[in-house]
This record gives structure tokens, sequence and C-alpha cells, in this order.
């Protein structure tokens, strides 16, 4: 029983690329895109402090480890949490 072979689909450029299908839409009046804005403050600059369980390399026992402490925290407020 022999296979059927597939029908393989062009990859190439070939005439589709001059294809240009919004090249009869009419531009006036149409904005350049949306207004550049400022970039969105880390997650640092925000204040979150990223919390997650972890149980590795601690014999099974199960803790909760607190990572990306904003650089504003003073040390004693670190030692107050802990």
């Amino acid at each position: 029983m022999a296979r059927e072979k597939k029908q393989r689909i062009a990859t190439n450029a070939g005439p589709t690329a001059a294809f240009q299908p919004f090249a009869g839409l009419e531009m006036a009046g149409v904005g350049s895109g949306p207004e550049e804005t400022a970039p969105e403050p880390s997650a640092a600059a925000k204040g979150r402090v990223r919390v997650r369980r972890s149980t590795a390399h601690r014999g099974g026992k199960t803790v909760t480890v607190a990572e990306e402490w904003p650089g504003e925290v003073s040390q004693e407020a670190l030692e107050h949490l802990a």
C-alpha cells in the first residue's frame, strides 16, 4: 500500500509578493500611530517584592522567600519584617 504524496505549498516570494492588499486605501486624515509615552517603571521602581514558596536545598521544609526588594527599603525595616 503506497502512501499518497502530500502536495507542498510554495513558500518562496513568487508572484504573490507584488500583491499589496492595502495599496488602494486612502490615508488622508489617518494619524501616524499612537503617541509615544514614557516607558513603564520597572517592578523595583514601583516598590513590588516577589514572594514565593521554596523547598530547594532545605530538606523538604517549605519556606517563604522574598526577593527583588526596592532599593529604598532600609535595613531596619527589613529586620522588622523578619
